[in-house]
Parts: C-alpha cells; structure tokens; sequence
C-alpha cells in the first residue's frame, strides 16, 4: 500500500488454488484486468495528448469532492479517449449490475 490505511492479502497459494476451483472467479479476475489496462493505457493517451491545465479546465476539485462543471464540454474535450474504456468495461464486466450507463450524453 502506498497511503495509511487498511487492506487484504492473500497468500498466492491460496489464489492458485481458488482460481484453479472457482474458474468464474478466474474469468471475472481477468476480465477486471483487461479493463484496468485498457483504462491506464487512455489515461496515458490523455496525459499525453493534453497538458494537465487543457485536462483540468472543466472540472473543479477540493479535497474529497471533484466537481464536473460541463460534461458536455469535458466529453467533447476528450473526443476519442472517452467512452471506449467505460464500454470495455460494462461489456465484460458491467452485465453482472442491473443497468447499462449511457456514455456521452
């Protein structure tokens, strides 16, 4: 953990095992990994493509509270680097909720 707080482990082990029991477990683990890869490889489009001050201009933020002031104008902002992790995400892990969000409204 890099910040003060609490956490849980697990003996490597012990998640062979499991996976190797509970292949859904094993499935839904692999899933949440494509998604997070392809959320970081966006985020690193955006810090690339866009200074922090461009990434910055339409959103406000205080300590524990981040404010959209125009999500429009944020989501046109980003252009292509918006939306697609959101859907890779519900695709291969968002059916297990009771809805489907709508991106880029």
């Amino acid at each position: 953990m890099q910040v003060a707080g609490t956490g849980y482990y697990i003996d490597a082990d012990d998640l062979s095992e499991i996976l190797d029991e509970y292949g859904i477990i094993r499935k839904l683990l692999i899933r949440y990994v494509q998604t997070y890869s392809m959320q970081t490889t966006y985020t690193a489009l955006a810090n690339t493509v866009f200074t922090t001050e461009e990434r910055l201009g339409l959103i406000k933020s205080t300590r524990g509270l981040i404010v959209i002031r125009r999500r429009a104008g944020l989501e046109d902002f980003a252009g292509s680097a918006y939306g697609a992790p959101e859907a890779e995400h519900w695709r291969l892990i968002g059916q297990l909720g009771k809805f489907k969000p709508v991106y880029g409204c």
